[in-house]
């Protein structure tokens, strides 16, 4: 007990431990920021030094800004560009410099923030002897103008530069967009300039006010989009890089981001793998990658964290999604292959918000929404229904019927209304960002908290975030990014997609003739042993004490050193650790025939992970003419251990609730641990000449712990070049062709996705032995379980593509195609070994898969009058095959009850097919049934089975032989689509605007598990409303079989009638918001706020019958894919929500 407690303990103490000191560093940090932030504004305790001989006043001013990092504004009239000052100063405040320098103008000045506004200096009034008005006098020499900068919406734009023409003198406006400068005269223009928006230049003539609306650029080649370990201008990308912004990213109302990615990105299938709050996501970047596991890299700033493909938890959920910058997604090898072993599956690179210079930026928003099904669920039988069911069935397998008159049950009790609920799902977000010129900050608190649509499900997530950025000097820069996340969460399980007894599929299964209550108050439970005994649903899930909790650490700090000019040396240490708990208690209980057998139950269990990454890079940049380089030089160390206890107990009393040995009558107790590492050093060379011809090269060497030290390391080039034509002498400069570019890759990356040590072989334990025991009983071992293979190597990845990329009409209609080839060789896979060697299994480079398609992209945005709008498209197209399996047979995906391998992976098809009888309608009468028995020529030998009647599934003799049995399984259909599609537009109107995101799939089957426990099982349980039309005669039904009790036909075995078209059309996101600014906000201290409605999974077009066809992956398996059981369903949220900048 005593070592179980130091393993609960453990974490929470780790956590501190390795927690604590980033977070007293990003505390000092944040308290650094504001307090140099307020030391900043007083600008004339900065230091200067100056050698100035016989140097212009507006030379030596310019030095100064410089150096004080400051600007001056200030009248032409006021300093003749004619004349020269000889002048020196050592380390002298700023104060003492201006005041020697504007003594001999007669000159004066001012501060206002950064900005130091010189004047003439006032003079005395003759006739009043006071100081004549300081506005008269800047009239005299400058002119004040001030104004409001707002987007197409009307809402305030914050840091948005407005620079004096000519000159590097100027302001940012603030939290509103407000804005106020100095100018020298009435010919002054400024400029106006924001990241993503259009510049603009306004005269500022005889006006005291101007007021501007920026609108969208309509040119964005020189966005910059993040690659691996750095940025590039996305005209000189030659890479397939797509790049997702935060405003696209907050319009879903999730727990975690990559739902948001649904529909966005071509070559990007997104699928949940079921509705339960928190619930995982499965990601494939150009399809299904690997068998193990293909899902992508994550690096939120640095830090490598998990996938979401576990059908109940997410680990994505645990970043904030309000504090996400951008999404940009490395789809091709040419990419990723500067992440090595890592990146075979593609790379998501998560930017988090940051702060900038400016008044501090404070923004408030929440939102609060509904959830139902987003269709409606099948109905279960009611009592009455149920009674006539169980009567036929009874009756058909030759027993009496266990209910005189089914009508006198009535309605009974229906379990779908008792067990599920309108879910409630709310978030409120706050955060403050801003700083000063060399330190900058960016803060946030998120609660979000999901309470499921089944009953006591739900998921809880509060995190705080503390970004900064720090210039300590010109050569030195730190800075770290900080995310803590508490969760609590509870499944009960749903969604672990069970054959039998599943939590959802359960619900139908309960008897509807069974109460929820007992008359005494007590909860009700089966009571007829004739039936099958699915336990009262809603008890199982109000019986337990269930506590779970998870804390989760993402921190990194940096800094940077230029040591001379375009030269650049970074280190990173970047940590994620995560440590949780679990608890569940169930007290001694009876529910009718079921109970307990008077014991309690506790489990216990806790876990700690933690990733400790160091990342060390050089870079170099150099422009000379028109040519460009650029040199990259890194290395990386990346440890990873985890360590999980877990204790289970059962005591014959409720009073133990908390593990205890004494008194337990059982106890036992499960650890675990492991630990992985990888050492790498890697490189990259840029080059452009004239912006027009481009060309990069990647080169990585991964070393990797789990491989012997014969096959530790892999080597990982790519080459990438870009030619844009539009830049050319010869291509004619019109409105229609506005950007041209064509781009082709070549790479290789690599896969260690296996576990630890399998290249070492393992000695198993729980073998007993005969031997050595003289009272006959046999004794527990050991023994070799499965297979080393010193000779493993990794996966290589090696892909190829080729694409277009075109801006038409002043880039206003924008369209990208691409090819890609992937190829995965030497794929890691264990294969069961034969029985006669008294071995389980090995692991071995085994085979080959291709995915191969096309992606095109397409975006156009405009507008008329105060109506501006934007639409967007994108299709990818998929052929996924397995080209060898070096020999093997068919391996087996998943098998189930009573039908064996129901998904396989076999040579020349695509990964995971479903593998089946061929359905061939229902048996209608004793002559059918006769006549089949009598095709193998023995009519005494049956066709299918011994009890097969009519009414009875028919299926397919494939082979010929009279028989139905293995060898006339085939494959009976894809989960993989034919292609995936997305599109949607936004518009704006005045205040008003609109978006809508759809998303669609085609081509793809999916296997209905759930038909065959709810349509056609022999279970005496209860079933869904559509066996209501079961055969009940000759021509009655050929599809739905007859009832009747331990199915001697095996009517439950899949079946090719059980694959159902997965195609689907899914309305994802809508929208509609209304924004409000004005003098009456301003009151309140609110620059702006927005209001909204919006609707998620608004509808669903589709021709399959279950809830949902949105199928993920079962067990985080590709093998494993679009099949449909026991799945918690998906959820349509309808919600109101505001943001309010301050």
């Amino acid at each position: 007990m005593k070592e179980f407690f130091f393993y609960r303990t453990l974490s929470l103490r780790l956590l501190m431990r390795v927690g604590l000191l980033p977070l007293l560093l990003m505390t000092w940090a944040v308290g650094t920021a504001f307090a140099l932030d307020g030391k900043a504004q007083d600008l004339l305790a900065r230091k200067v030094t100056l050698r100035a001989k016989q140097l212009e006043i507006k030379r030596v001013l310019r030095e100064i800004e410089q150096q004080a990092d400051i600007q001056f504004v200030y009248s032409s009239r006021l300093i003749p560009s004619h004349q020269k000052i000889t002048y020196e100063a050592a380390g002298q405040n700023l104060e003492k410099v201006l005041d020697d320098l504007l003594k001999p103008l007669r000159a004066t000045y001012e501060v206002s923030g950064k900005t130091i506004i010189l004047r003439k200096e006032t003079v005395n009034s003759p006739n009043t002897g006071f100081i004549s008005d300081p506005a008269s006098a800047e009239a005299v020499a400058d002119q004040a103008v001030s104004g409001k900068v707002t987007d197409e919406k009307g809402e305030g734009l914050p840091g948005v530069n407005v620079v004096i023409k000519g000159t590097s003198r100027g302001t940012t406006t603030d939290a509103s967009g407000a804005y106020r400068i100095v100018v020298p005269d009435a010919n002054t223009t400024l400029v106006f300039s924001y990241v993503g928006y259009a510049s603009q230049e306004l005269a500022v003539g005889g006006r005291s006010t101007l007021d501007l609306v920026l609108s969208v650029s309509d040119k964005s080649l020189d966005e910059v989009v993040v690659v691996g370990y750095g940025e590039q201008k996305k005209s000189n990308v030659t890479g397939s890089i797509v790049s997702v912004k935060a405003s696209e990213i907050a319009k879903v109302q999730s727990p975690s981001f990559d739902n948001a990615l649904q529909g966005k990105v071509p070559g990007v299938y997104v699928t949940t793998n079921g509705g339960q709050p928190g619930g995982g996501i499965s990601v494939r970047i150009r399809g299904v990658g690997a068998i193990n596991n293909s899902n992508p890299l994550y690096i939120v700033d640095g830090v490598q964290i998990g996938g979401g493909d576990s059908e109940n938890s997410n680990p994505l959920a645990t970043i904030n999604t309000n504090d996400i910058e951008s999404i940009d997604i490395l789809k091709d090898a040419a990419s990723t292959a500067i992440y090595g072993t890592r990146a075979a599956n593609g790379v998501v690179l998560i930017t988090t918000k940051r702060g900038s210079s400016g008044a501090p930026r404070l923004s408030w928003s929440s939102y609060y929404g509904l959830q139902n099904p987003t269709r409606k669920l099948p109905n279960p039988l009611n009592a009455t229904q149920f009674g006539q069911n169980m009567n036929a069935a009874f009756v058909a397998a030759g027993q009496p019927a266990p209910y005189a008159d089914p009508t006198t049950l009535g309605q009974g009790t229906n379990w779908i209304d008792e067990m599920m609920q309108t879910g409630q799902i709310q978030e409120h977000q706050f955060s403050i960002a801003g700083g000063g010129a060399k330190n900058k900050y960016f803060v946030s608190a998120n609660y979000f908290n999901n309470d499921g649509m089944m009953i006591r499900t739900w998921f809880e997530r509060m995190s705080v975030r503390v970004n900064t950025d720090n210039q300590i000097s010109d050569k030195v820069k730190i800075g770290n990014s900080l995310s803590i996340a508490r969760i609590n969460r509870r499944d009960n399980g749903a969604g672990n997609r069970q054959f039998i007894g599943g939590v959802f599929t359960n619900i139908y299964q309960t008897l509807p003739t069974m109460s929820v209550y007992n008359d005494d108050g007590t909860f009700a439970g089966p009571t007829d042993s004739r039936f099958e005994r699915p336990a009262n649903p809603v008890f199982d899930q109000l019986r337990p004490k269930i506590d779970n909790e998870d804390y989760n650490l993402i921190g990194n700090l940096y800094a940077e050193y230029q040591p001379v000019k375009r030269l650049i040396f970074r280190t990173s240490f970047s940590g994620n650790v995560g440590s949780g708990s679990s608890y569940t208690f169930n007290r001694i209980w009876t529910a009718g025939l079921l109970n307990s057998a008077g014991l309690s139950s506790l489990n216990v269990g806790s876990s700690l992970g933690r990733t400790w990454i160091w990342e060390n890079t050089l870079t170099y940049t150099h422009d000379f003419g028109k040519h460009n380089l650029n040199f990259l030089l890194g290395t990386t160390a990346l440890d990873s251990k985890y360590r999980s206890a877990n204790q289970n107990a059962s005591y014959d009393t409720d009073a133990f609730q908390e593990i205890a040995s004494q008194g337990a009558k059982s106890l036992n107790t499960n650890t675990n641990s492991g630990e992985e590492s990888l050492a790498s050093v890697f490189g990259r060379i840029s080059y452009s000449y004239a912006d027009r011809y481009l060309l990069t090269v990647n080169l990585r060497q991964d070393g990797s712990s789990k491989f012997g030290a014969n096959k530790k390391y892999g080597i990982f080039p790519s080459i990438s070049g870009g030619w844009r034509i539009s830049e050319e002498s010869f291509f004619p400069k019109n409105a229609v062709v506005s950007d041209l570019k064509i781009r082709a890759g070549w790479g290789q990356v690599g896969s260690d996705a296996i576990g630890n040590f399998m290249y070492l072989a393992r000695v198993g334990s729980g073998f007993n032995y005969a031997f050595g025991n003289q009272t006959g009983q046999s004794s527990i071992g050991a023994a070799l379980s499965d297979l080393g293979n010193p000779d493993i190597k990794w996966e290589t990845v090696t892909e190829y593509n080729i694409g277009l990329e075109s801006g038409l009409f002043n880039n206003r209609l924008n369209f990208s195609a691409e090819y890609f080839n992937r190829t995965r060789t030497d794929m890691l896979l264990t294969l069961t070994l034969p029985g006669v060697s008294g071995l389980q299994s090995t692991v071995r480079n085994v085979g080959s898969l291709t995915n191969k398609g096309m992606e095109f992209n397409l975006g156009y945005r405009s507008s008329a009058g105060e109506l501006r709008y934007s639409l967007s498209g994108n299709l990818t197209t998929y052929d996924n095959k397995v080209v060898s399996l070096g020999g093997s047979r068919d391996i087996v995906g998943l098998t189930y009850p009573g039908s064996g391998a129901i998904t396989i992976i076999r040579e020349g098809q695509p990964l995971g097919v479903y593998y089946g009888l061929i359905s061939d309608g229902l048996f209608q009468t004793p002559a059918e049934v006769a006549a089949a028995n009598a095709l193998d020529g023995n009519e005494a030998t049956p066709y299918q089975a011994a009890g097969t009647a009519p009414g009875d599934f028919k299926y397919k003799d494939l082979n010929g032989d009279g028989k139905i049995d293995e060898s006339d399984k085939t494959i009976i259909g894809n989960p993989t689509p034919s292609f995936t599609y997305g599109f949607g537009g936004e518009a704006s109107y005045k205040k008003f605007d609109l978006s809508l995101q759809f998303f669609g799939v085609s081509g793809n089957d999916i296997l209905n598990l759930n038909r065959t426990s709810l349509e056609s099982s022999g279970r005496a349980w209860n079933k869904i409303e559509t066996v209501t039309g079961a055969w009940s005669g000759p021509g009655t039904s050929n599809s739905i079989p007859r009832p009747i009790l331990s199915d001697p036909n095996l009517n439950s075995r899949v079946a090719s009638h059980l694959v159902e078209n997965g195609s689907y059309l899914r309305l994802k996101n809508i929208q509609l918001g209304y924004t409000i600014s004005g003098a009456g906000l301003k009151k309140l201290g609110v620059s702006s706020a927005r209001v909204y409605l919006a609707v998620q999974n608004a509808f669903v077009l589709t021709r399959f019958s279950g809830v949902d066809p949105e199928v993920g992956l079962d067990d985080n398996n590709s093998a494993r894919a679009g099949i449909y059981n026991d799945l918690y369903p998906q959820a349509r949220t309808s919600s109101l929500g505001i943001r309010l900048d301050f």
